[in-house]
């Protein structure tokens, strides 16, 4: 009886320091039936049990976050030799974690969709798993800027680039979705309202608080194959139609990108008569045109935010945007670009590619030029706005090899051998050297590290390694004795000479 008695005090005191008194007093008062009063097939339930398990879930992870960050900052402080180490087995933890909530993700998406989850309990399991997502993504974080204040030895030795850890970071980042991140602060006390979630070829989640706020979420499995068939305006105007109509308001677009065969744009709301503002986010396949992410978030502004509004669309500069509205974007093709400055044509805007000035656009806001064999970088500019749109074209060199930037190489010199690491011409500290399976040192800060030579050796196999990288070297020796015989021989060979030269003689 005292047991649970300390579980349950132990839990709201986490309510009270994770939310502070409020929260924690709003997850207890919460009675244990739906957060809405008119309950649809849709609506999800949140009880007081389910909010407390919430913010202990939350919690502990964060707490286990915050400790495994901690260690590995003091890990990279202490020992500079390691940090190579540190940063590879940093890396393989974050992933192995995103690997596990991608799993859980999956694994209770298909509970639900077969009756296995109830509605409630899949959507818990969606706000906890935006939690710990968060916390997965700002170790990510911690660790690319840690990344790249290491030479880049360091990181190559480790096995990781920015790139990837970025990579690996967005994969994560889908799991901390605004819709996912309203159902957690349902289910941990923050805000009351009403949230639905739908699966039909796609997890869709809809949450309106009771302060007006209105959160939209959709995802679903891409079904292009990669390529750009579509225009990136076509694609715009898919994106546009999936946003939430508000009375009066309009979306303009204010970013536009385009990244292995997805097109990327971004809203904002504004102009609403509701008082409305708002931002959204939405993905479109670059084969199929379909739209399949959506993120959308609507507010209502009080007065005093109406004010500051006004105050600042006095001052608020023309958003301008640069997209490709017909053909295709290759090296030394033509393409027609369409400029928009706050979603509408901009005629006459001053174009450059590659800080070559190459026209200027017509009354709807167009422009056809030929893109470089190389990376293409388009400017614009309009009144005072700029906006810009950028392409790298692959040549198929890609970069370097890192195995032939580390090399090393050997001298034999009275019995002893000195080997050399370096990378990319630089000396390598702390390179391991393995001579014929055997471990002989460590490279010191010049690159080098010598070793003795047995007498009888005849075959000598280097390897050097520094982390991911190796390099080997082989050498066919002689002993001792090989060498006398070889003398002997020499000699008798000479002998014989002598010899046939007397008889000639």
């Amino acid at each position: 009886m005292n047991r649970r008695l300390l579980t349950v005090s132990m839990v709201v005191v986490l309510c009270t320091a994770l939310f502070g008194p409020a929260a924690a007093a709003g997850a207890a008062n919460q009675p244990e039936t739906a957060i809405q009063d008119e309950s649809t097939e849709n609506d999800v339930t949140v009880t007081t049990g389910a909010q407390l398990s919430t913010i202990v879930t939350a919690t502990s992870d964060e707490v286990r976050t915050e400790f495994e960050n901690t260690a590995f900052d003091e890990r990279m402080a202490d020992n500079a030799s390691d940090r190579a180490a540190a940063i590879a087995e940093r890396a393989a933890a974050l992933e192995n974690r995103s690997t596990t909530l991608r799993a859980e993700y999956e694994n209770a998406t298909a509970a639900y969709e077969v009756g296995d989850l109830e509605k409630s309990a899949y959507a818990q399991r969606l706000a906890s798993l935006s939690a710990r997502a968060e916390n997965v993504v700002s170790s990510y974080e911690r660790l690319e800027e840690r990344v790249e204040s290491v030479d880049e030895i360091d990181r190559r030795a480790a096995g990781v680039t920015p790139s990837e850890l970025a990579d690996q970071r967005a994969a994560v980042a889908d799991l901390t979705s605004s819709g996912a991140d309203a159902l957690f602060q349902q289910f941990t006390g923050e805000t009351n309202g009403n949230a639905e979630i739908e699966v039909d070829g796609g997890v869709s989640i809809e949450v309106e608080t009771d302060d007006g706020e209105r959160t939209r979420e959709y995802e679903r499995p891409r079904d292009g194959d990669g390529s750009l068939a579509i225009s990136q305006t076509d694609a715009l105007d898919a994106a546009t139609d999936v946003l939430s109509p508000v009375e009066d308001g309009n979306w303009t677009v204010t970013e536009a990108e385009t990244d292995d065969g997805v097109y990327e744009f971004e809203f904002v709301l504004a102009g609403a008569e509701t008082g409305e503002t708002g931002e959204a986010e939405v993905s479109v396949d670059g084969e199929t045109g379909t739209v399949f992410e959506l993120e959308e978030e609507i507010e209502r502004r009080d007065a005093a935010d109406d004010e500051d509004e006004a105050d600042e669309k006095e001052d608020e500069d023309e958003r301008l945007v640069v997209l490709v509205a017909s053909g295709s974007p290759d090296p030394g093709e033509q393409v027609t670009l369409k400029l928009l400055a706050n979603g509408q044509p901009a005629a006459d805007a001053a174009v450059t590619v590659n800080d070559r000035a190459v026209g200027t656009t017509n009354d709807d806001g167009e422009l056809t030029v030929t893109l470089p064999v190389e990376e293409a970088e388009i400017e614009a500019e309009h009144g005072d706005a700029e906006g810009e749109l950028e392409f790298e074209f692959d040549d198929g060199s890609g970069d370097e090899d890192a195995e032939s930037q580390f090399n090393a190489d050997a001298t034999i010199d009275n019995g002893t051998v000195t080997v050399s690491a370096t990378f990319d011409e630089s000396p390598v500290a702390g390179a391991t050297v393995v001579a014929n399976d055997e471990t002989v040192g460590t490279t010191g800060e010049d690159g080098t590290v010598s070793f003795a030579l047995d007498d009888d050796t005849d075959e000598l196999e280097i390897e050097v390694l520094r982390g991911e990288l190796e390099s080997e070297l082989e050498f066919e020796l002689e002993s001792d004795e090989e060498d006398e015989d070889e003398e002997e021989d020499e000699e008798d060979e000479e002998d014989e000479d002598e010899e046939d030269d007397e008889t000639d003689q």
